[in-house]
C-alpha cells in the first residue's frame, strides 16, 4: 500500500469519507476529487484482474445481445462525430470485445486492449476480433494515427489518470475523438448512499470523478470538450466526448 496525493491538483489535503474492504475513500479539499488513500501497489492490483476475475463477467446469450446493442448505439454516436475518412478506433478496457466487434463490423479498423487475459482471449475466440491483454501504454499503435479512442469505465481503474489521457491524446490524430465514461462522484446517489454506492468499488476503482475534475484532466492532456451526453437523472455516470486540439 502507498500514500498518494491528489492527481488533479497535486494537493495533499484530503478528508476521509468512508471505507470498505480495508480501503479508505478520501476527498480532496482543494478540488473535490475522490480517491483511495492509501492505494494498492500495481502488482497487487494486477493479480486481481487475472485468473478467475474475468469469469464473473461471462454473459448469457441474452446479455451478449444487450451488450452488442449498447455498443452499436455508442458506435452510431461516434460515427456521426468522426470527421476522418479512414476510420480507426482503439477501445481501452475492451473487456469481452463488444465495441471492437461492432466497430469492425461497421468498417472501422478496430483494436482493443484489456488488463484481463481471460476477457481478451474470450473476445478473440468468440468474436474473432483483435483484443490484446495490456493497457494503453502497451498497445503498439503509431502516435497521431487514430480517429477515436474509447475508454468506458476505465479511468477510475488507472493508477495515473493524467498519463492515460496524455497517452490517448498522443495516439489520436489532430481532431480525433476521445469518448469517456466514468462513475459520477458528483451525482446525488454518490452523496446519499456513501459506502453503499455501487460504484464505490475498492480496490478496482481508485479514483472518483465529477465533471469538473474529469474536465480538468482532459483539458490538461490537450483536449477540448466536444459533447457532454445527456444522462437521465437516475443514471449516476458521466459520458463525455473530447476532441484533440
Amino acid at each position: 500500500m502507498k500514500q498518494v496525493s491528489c492527481t488533479v491538483c497535486g494537493a495533499d489535503n484530503a478528508a476521509p469519507l468512508y471505507g470498505k474492504r480495508g480501503y479508505t475513500l478520501v476527498r480532496c479539499l482543494s478540488c473535490g476529487l475522490g480517491y483511495l488513500n492509501p492505494q494498492p501497489e500495481p502488482p497487487e492490483l494486477a493479480l486481481h484482474y487475472q485468473g478467475e476475475y474475468g469469469n464473473v463477467y461471462v454473459h448469457s446469450e441474452k446479455k451478449i445481445r444487450s451488450k452488442l446493442w449498447d455498443a452499436r448505439r455508442e458506435m452510431f454516436r461516434i460515427s456521426r462525430m468522426c470527421k476522418a475518412r479512414e476510420r480507426s478506433l482503439l477501445d481501452v478496457g475492451a473487456s469481452f470485445g463488444y465495441m471492437v466487434k461492432v466497430a469492425a463490423d461497421s468498417g472501422w479498423k478496430a483494436l482493443g486492449v484489456d488488463p484481463s487475459l481471460h476477457a481478451a482471449a474470450w473476445a478473440r475466440e468468440n468474436f474473432g476480433v483483435t483484443v490484446l491483454q495490456g493497457d494503453i501504454f502497451s498497445v503498439n499503435v503509431p502516435e497521431g494515427s487514430l480517429s477515436a479512442v474509447t475508454m468506458f469505465d476505465v479511468l477510475e481503474h488507472t493508477f495515473d489518470p493524467q498519463e492515460n489521457l496524455n497517452r490517448a491524446c498522443a495516439l489520436l490524430a489532430p481532431g480525433g475523438l476521445l469518448v469517456l465514461g466514468v462513475p459520477d462522484f458528483g451525482h446525488p446517489k454518490a452523496r446519499k448512499m456513501g459506502p453503499d454506492w455501487p460504484h464505490f468499488n475498492p480496490p478496482e476503482h481508485l479514483y472518483y470523478f465529477d465533471f469538473d475534475t474529469l474536465d480538468t484532466l482532459c483539458r490538461r492532456a490537450g483536449f477540448s470538450l466536444s459533447r457532454k451526453f445527456f444522462r437521465f437523472p437516475n443514471r449516476d455516470t458521466l459520458k463525455v466526448a473530447y476532441r484533440k486540439d
